[in-house]
């Protein structure tokens, strides 16, 4: 479906992601877990919603025209996206001068929210967050010296950046090469980071490797194999184990067992079921993503319903003073900014060719 053939009676959500590139193995299910976020909220508010998709290639030129499209559009309400955040950097503003709110499931950019000026919501924790939890993982393991390699993106740009100064904060010594190094942050998406791995192995490194594409489901192990295992990922999304069953209860995350870590804190254990599930990354933010402006709609709506298209301030308005206890991601509020308050990272680790909550983390490990 195309923004403009939204069917008589329904409203629409965006869906901005890269649907046909490498990271679709995350793109798709978030896909999935945004229409049943939209479903579900639909259903209970007895409206009806269609979820347009559109594939933005990971290129932000792309992203910024598709979310310019979907502005045109008066039958849609916001949009869940884009994922990366090079291509929500370029979208953001776009989306800002049409009035159009955005839902960052998956995007970690330290500016963004910052660009939206009240229009961008995300549902993940930043870079600087995870680049906090870098450093703080590397003390606990004992680290002297770590080597920190980013891609050429801008996601993996910036977060390369926070977590050499976070690691220097903390009394690292920061390099860029290999030798010589006791571990080695990859600052790239899944995809490259796989092919990093496989390369650092091959050229004899055996120092510990981390990255940021942890979480449940995560599809690093699968690209990189063999050479990822005992690797350390962080994860700025919930660690959540999937969509509950039908009709079971939601009461806040469903939380499982990975360590959280803070601004100097690492290994705090979250109470909860071991991993189990569908759940993938980020798919938990996306369908939260959708519900939240279905309902944020709903309310800006009011009596009338869906008989007309509701004001897109008043969506924005909605979205501003959520308080959703029963989210697949947990508890969802933000701040004025459009940041979500008590995001969490959480530290993850491939073992058997999957990705796992790490557990305890000390030097022995």
């Amino acid at each position: 479906m195309d923004p403009g053939d939204t069917p008589d009676g329904y409203r629409s959500i965006g869906f901005v992601a890269p649907l046909s590139s490498g990271e679709a193995v995350v793109a798709v299910p978030m896909l999935e877990a945004a229409r049943r976020g939209a479903a579900r909220a639909a259903g209970e508010r007895g409206l009806r919603v269609a979820v347009v998709e559109l594939d933005d290639e990971r290129e932000p030129d792309r992203a910024a025209e598709l979310v310019r499209r979907l502005a045109a559009d008066p039958e849609v309400i916001g949009v869940v996206g884009p994922k990366n955040s090079g291509c929500a950097r370029a979208a953001i503003p776009v989306a800002r001068r049409a009035e159009l709110p955005l839902l960052l499931p998956a995007a970690t950019a330290d500016d963004l929210c910052q660009l939206g000026e009240g229009w961008a919501f995300r549902l993940c924790a930043t870079d600087s967050a995870t680049a906090t939890a870098a450093a703080a993982l590397c003390r606990r393991l004992g680290v002297g010296r770590l080597a920190v390699i980013p891609d050429t993106t801008p996601y993996g740009i910036g977060l390369a950046d926070g977590v050499r100064r976070a690691a220097t904060a903390v009394g690292l010594e920061v390099t860029a090469r290999l030798d010589g190094a006791g571990a080695a942050f990859h600052a790239m998406g899944e995809v490259e980071q796989a092919e990093a791995i496989r390369a650092a192995r091959a050229a004899g490194f055996s120092g510990v490797l981390l990255g940021a594409e942890g979480g449940p489901g995560a599809a690093l192990p699968a690209l990189a194999g063999p050479a990822a295992e005992g690797a350390f990922q962080l994860y700025a999304g919930a660690p959540v184990a999937g969509p509950p069953a039908a009709g079971a209860p939601v009461a806040g995350p469903r939380a499982v067992g990975a360590p959280v870590l803070g601004a100097t804190a690492v290994g705090a254990p979250v109470a909860g079921a071991p991993v189990a599930g569908s759940g993938t990354v980020y798919a938990a933010e996306a369908e939260d993503a959708a519900r939240l402006l279905v309902e944020a709609a709903a309310t800006a709506a009011g009596a009338r319903g869906f008989a007309s298209p509701p004001s897109r301030r008043a969506i924005r308005n909605a979205l501003a003073a959520t308080h959703l206890e029963g989210g697949a991601s947990g508890l969802i509020a933000f701040t004025v900014e459009g940041e979500r308050r008590h995001a969490t990272v959480s530290v993850w680790r491939v073992r058997s060719g999957a990705s796992v909550p790490a557990g305890p983390i000390d030097g022995r490990t």
